[in-house]
């Protein structure tokens, strides 16, 4: 058996609506272990916040990332990582407004190579045929498990970005060894109250009632924390939110953690009749 541990948590529903999404949920939405810990008893957590009992099964599948740098399952080999991946159960219901733990440990038969080792764990729902014969909602969610050998050497690079009234753009490159992401926050100053980008900092509980914009501060928001895999080289986008930004000139200010370093980065943009 395996299991295994998402990079973002991906939920797919097959033939469903979406009430159904907000109604089931799992945690965490990966996990990222040396080996050490990988070896040690870990779990996810699966909710059910409906009124019906769930019936879910779990698989593995060696990954990677596919040029648009979304996760792309692989067949199994001898020496994949799902092949060493003790999971359970493997199969389970879960009650009503209840959870299920599903525990998993990485067990080896052979040391593991260095560097990072990626699986998936595939919950997906098992439905019976309704009695009237209709389709009904399943849903399947996908979490990473990445497992670190050796050194781990977590280094992204910036190579560029931009922004605009539709997002910003970061062109992120992996040159570690483990996968990287931009964790932390992001805010839209209007730019002739940007202090600097030595000046800011992460915003106190921002996504709560107790966060507190600073004076020119328009929009701030939780980084996507989208991952790159070692070696590769790809376009992170995300939207500013709803918030409909007027002519003027701007200032995109990025902070929090990339990799092994700090992130601390800032790019002025324009918006309408201020670009010309």
């Amino acid at each position: 058996m395996h299991l295994l541990r998402l990079i973002a948590s991906l939920l797919i529903l097959f033939a469903a609506s979406v009430p159904a999404l907000a109604q089931v949920g799992i945690s965490p939405a990966y996990h990222d272990l040396s080996a050490t810990e990988a070896g040690k008893t870990q779990t996810f957590r699966l909710f059910n916040y409906t009124d019906e009992v769930k019936r879910v099964r779990v698989s593995l599948a060696p990954w990677d990332a596919d040029p648009s740098n979304q996760p792309r399952l692989l067949p199994p080999g001898p020496t994949t990582l799902d092949q060493w991946v003790v999971v359970n159960p493997v199969e389970f219901e879960v009650k009503p407004q209840s959870s299920q733990a599903v525990r998993f440990s990485v067990r080896p038969a052979a040391e593991l190579p260095n560097g990072e080792q990626r699986v998936m764990f595939i919950f997906d729902e098992v439905s019976p045929p309704s009695p009237d014969g209709n389709m009904r909602a399943r849903f399947q969610f996908r979490s990473a498990l990445y497992v670190q050998t050796g050194p781990t050497a977590r280094k992204g690079d910036i190579e560029s970005l931009t922004a605009s009234t539709d997002g910003a753009r970061v062109r992120l490159k992996n040159a570690g060894n483990a996968n990287v992401r931009l964790i932390g926050q992001f805010a839209i100053w209007q730019a002739d109250a940007f202090p600097g980008v030595e000046a800011t900092a992460l915003i106190s509980g921002l996504g709560t009632p107790d966060a507190k914009l600073s004076r020119g501060q328009l929009i701030a928001n939780s980084l996507p924390g989208t991952p790159v895999l070692p070696g590769e080289t790809h376009d992170i986008t995300f939207p500013f939110g709803p918030t409909v930004l007027k002519p003027g000139r701007y200032v995109l200010d990025l902070n929090g953690k990339l990799g092994d370093a700090v992130l601390d980065r800032s790019v002025e943009f324009v918006v309408g009749a201020a670009a010309r």
